[in-house]
């Protein structure tokens, strides 16, 4: 949901890339509509999940779609590495890919490729850096290799289409093109409006409100890659307390230094070599990118009255600069203090704001509601101290009588604009929060105390966590979501800004949710 504002409306190809773990045809469909039915481009869909479905909905809607020949990763046609004798005969970047049983030992030692860290000389690692990442190196889990062959696929099957098109242009009289050869306008809108009309039982049946799959969402995430860098996290339409946690920087620079383990062999294609022509590529566009945001940021105006004094306790819990996880090949983010492996170099962090019953209200500006909905998403499985900004707090907002404050030392006053508050967080932080994600002990139950509470300009409702939960609405393996407000009359006089305002209270700082992502219309 919400795909052109965290995903962009620039998306000439959307891949579904969840086989693995999410195999509901439903999600794949909302998926699907969601990027369909949003502001901009409409995409090509890929992915490997569902063929029937995705065909059927190709048909009904006009949406075009492709799946990788050979299963999920391309591997038809790829030649069987049977013996070690043979490999050398195997085009380098087809080797070790489908192995017999006899190589299958050998065939796992060469499926993954990776170091954590290179020496550089202006820069020494706070933290001491592993041989290699172990992390996730699984039999069931796809290689580099794997990922190269998948990559190699995509980017045929463009040139093809690229060709395709140039030796049209190349066929025209006089080189000119009729319009309904390369204007897509109308084409666009002619599939939205058969997506729209097509009411898929996959997505209606899903337990979420229809207007998922019928109207384009707004939406506000901590999750990365996404594309809007901070404009489009919710700490950019928070109402900020006095004090803030923000998140961690980048504890060094791009770019990273020449991997020459990860060298293509000498005979071998390579890709890299290829697109250069001659030209080193420098890849530092997404930082110049990313400064120019930090340096310009868009001014937010705060459009919905005031009616919930913000809390003092929610923790931004996130990957090191999160801002910069847009998902481009030179992206540069996850560089955190506390790191042992900080040339691991994902986008992929399940960020949020953490809260409990400490924290005080989260209180979030909603722009131009339409259709009366808002929805949120959180994680409810988070352990007891993971909100560092409530550790030692015996009261909510650590607003207590003055022989009981326990104030934390690593809050920050607020100053400046609010793009400026939210941008850097301590390295003792960044540690910190590097080791609690990685503890996944099972979560506390809510204590009897526990309620869920939220404010629509100003009205509260409180749940209790029986009520709660039976409001709980299970879209996804991993994604959860509740309605706070489903009203089309509340905006009966047309499109409104509202304040929304969430906390939880009782049980102190013994039950720790995460917000991750809002969604309106």
């Amino acid at each position: 949901m919400g795909a052109s504002e965290i995903y962009g409306t620039d998306i000439d190809i959307l891949y579904w890339d969840s086989g693995m773990t999410e195999m509901s045809w439903q999600a794949l469909d909302l998926f699907l509509r969601a990027s369909i039915i949003s502001e901009g481009k409409v995409p090509v869909s890929w992915g490997s999940l569902a063929k029937d479905g995705i065909r059927q909905f190709a048909l009904n809607t006009g949406a075009d779609v492709a799946i990788i020949g050979g299963g999920a990763f391309g591997m038809l046609g790829i030649p069987k590495t049977a013996s070690l004798a043979e490999v050398e005969s195997i085009p380098w970047a087809a080797r070790y890919l489908d192995c017999t049983l006899d190589v299958a030992d050998e065939c796992q030692v060469n499926k993954y490729l990776t170091k954590c860290w290179v020496d550089r000389p202006d820069f020494i690692p706070p933290t001491d850096q592993a041989p290699v990442n172990t992390g996730s190196q699984v039999s069931w889990h796809p290689g580099w290799r794997t990922h190269q062959l998948n990559g190699r696929v995509l980017a045929f099957a463009l040139l093809r289409a690229t060709r395709q098109a140039l030796k049209r242009w190349k066929e025209a009289d006089g080189y000119i093109l009729p319009d309904e050869a390369w204007h897509v306008t109308s084409l666009y809108e002619t599939i939205r409006s058969k997506t729209l009309s097509f009411e898929s039982e996959a997505c209606l049946g899903l337990p979420c409100p229809d207007l998922f799959c019928k109207y384009p969402m707004k939406a506000k995430t901590e999750f990365t890659p996404k594309v809007g860098g901070y404009e489009s996290s919710i700490r950019s339409i928070m109402k900020l307390g006095g004090v803030i946690r923000r998140p961690p920087p980048n504890v060094y620079d791009p770019p990273d230094v020449r991997l020459p383990f990860a060298e293509v062999p000498e005979g071998a294609a390579d890709a890299v070599n290829i697109i250069e022509n001659g030209i080193d590529f420098v890849p530092n566009l997404a930082r110049i990118k990313h400064t120019e945001r930090l340096l310009n940021p868009v001014p937010y105006e705060f459009k919905s009255q005031n009616y919930i004094t913000p809390g003092n306790g929610t923790w931004t819990n996130s990957n090191a600069a999160p801002d910069n996880c847009d998902g481009t090949w030179d992206s540069f983010c996850n560089r955190f203090a506390g790191s042992n492996c900080l040339l691991i170099d994902h986008n992929d962090g399940r960020n949020g704001l953490l809260m409990d019953g400490l924290s005080g209200w989260i209180v979030l500006d909603i722009a131009n509601v339409e259709k009366g909905l808002i929805v949120v998403k959180i994680e409810t499985w988070h352990n007891s101290g993971e909100n560092l900004a409530t550790t030692n707090w015996t009261c909510a907002n650590n607003d207590c009588p003055p022989e009981r404050q326990l104030q934390s030392t690593t809050f920050v006053k607020q100053t400046g604009s609010p793009s400026q508050q939210l941008l850097f967080s301590s390295d003792n932080a960044s540690v910190t929060r590097g080791k609690a994600r990685r503890l996944k002990p099972e979560p506390p139950k809510p204590c009897e105390a526990f309620r869920f509470e939220f404010a629509i300009d100003g009205k509260i409702t409180s749940w209790t966590n029986e009520e709660f939960e039976a409001r709980r609405t299970q879209i996804a393996r991993v994604v959860a979501t509740w309605t706070l407000l489903d009203d089309p009359s509340y905006v009966a006089d047309g499109a409104k800004d509202i304040e929304l305002a969430i906390r939880i209270t009782g049980c102190g700082n013994f039950v720790t949710h995460s917000l991750t992502h809002v969604y309106w219309a």
